[in-house]
Parts: structure tokens; C-alpha cells; sequence
């Protein structure tokens, strides 16, 4: 026998458990993950077949599209226009800075942030957490990540990574 639909649009998801943490930078299991998958969006994405979808930002970066340098120390990313955070505040490219930085912090203690590792000055910010508050405001200040202009997102290795997208 079967029943009628439910009268709103419902989506039930089975998640297993409860999440650690809804901060990303601080996520370190498969349950945190999946449901901060669901929960925000990132600069590019993948399909199924792993192929680098631009999602906030307007392409895929590469050197073709003038996105990589030819050194491949230098990537740009262009934001989409009009993106928002769920309370309807402009989400802007200094949030980006803001996210690559604090996954660096000393203080924060990402469990990947070692995946980044290659932005220049990011090791060294990140290993910084004996020295003193103006040291590590020193050095967060010169991690290679930058708000160019009010959309574009720079970001500079201090040696080649093919593995940053």
C-alpha cells in the first residue's frame, strides 16, 4: 500500500553519529565532512569522475586560462558575483583569506592544515606556536594568500604543488 507524499518538501539523511566540530578548519572525521559537504561550498569542487568543477569561483583555475603562473607558484581565483552567506551577508574574498589564514594559525591547530602547507609562508606560520603574539602576527601577515581586488583571491607557493587544487 502506499502513501501519499508529505505535504512540504522533506529530506531525511541518516548521518550515523553526531559531528565533532561544524568548523571546517577544525573537521577531522568522515561524519564532520559529509555534513559540512551539505553545509557550505567551496571554491571548486569535483564530479564524479574527479574533474575540478569551478563552484564560488568562475572557472577552474590553469595556465591555458591565465588562472596558474607559468612557474606554477601564482594562482588566481575570480569569485562569482553575488555570492552570500545563508543569513544574506556578502560573502567577499577577504572571507577566503581569512579561511586559508586561520587553517595556518599556529593557534588553531588544524589537523590538515599541513595540506597547505606550500602557500608561501604557511609552513612557518603554522609551526609558529611558541613565539610571541607579534611574531605570529608578523608572519600570518605575509602568508601567501591575498584579496587582489574585490574578487579576485591570490594565492603564492613558495615551491610548485600540482596537488593545491
Amino acid at each position: 500500500m502506499m502513501t501519499a507524499p508529505p505535504s512540504r518538501n522533506l529530506l531525511r539523511v541518516n548521518l550515523g553519529g553526531e559531528p565533532n566540530t561544524l568548523d571546517p578548519q577544525l573537521a577531522s572525521w568522515l561524519l564532520d565532512f559529509s555534513v559540512l559537504r551539505q553545509l557550505s561550498e567551496g571554491l571548486l569542487g569535483s564530479e564524479e569522475n574527479l574533474r575540478l568543477t569551478p563552484r564560488l569561483a568562475v572557472e577552474v583555475p590553469t595556465i591555458e586560462n591565465g588562472g596558474i603562473s607559468a612557474d606554477g607558484l601564482t594562482y588566481t581565483f575570480k569569485l562569482r558575483n553575488g555570492l552570500i552567506w545563508s543569513d544574506g551577508v556578502p560573502l567577499t574574498v577577504q572571507d577566503f583569506e581569512y579561511t586559508f589564514k586561520r587553517v595556518l594559525s599556529p593557534d588553531v591547530l588544524a589537523p590538515y592544515a599541513s595540506i597547505y602547507s606550500a602557500i608561501l609562508g604557511g609552513e612557518e606560520h603554522r609551526l609558529s606556536a611558541e613565539e610571541s603574539l607579534d611574531v605570529k602576527a608578523g608572519l600570518r601577515k605575509v602568508v601567501g594568500v591575498s584579496a587582489a581586488t574585490e574578487n579576485i583571491l591570490v594565492i603564492t607557493l613558495a615551491d610548485p604543488d600540482p596537488t593545491l587544487l
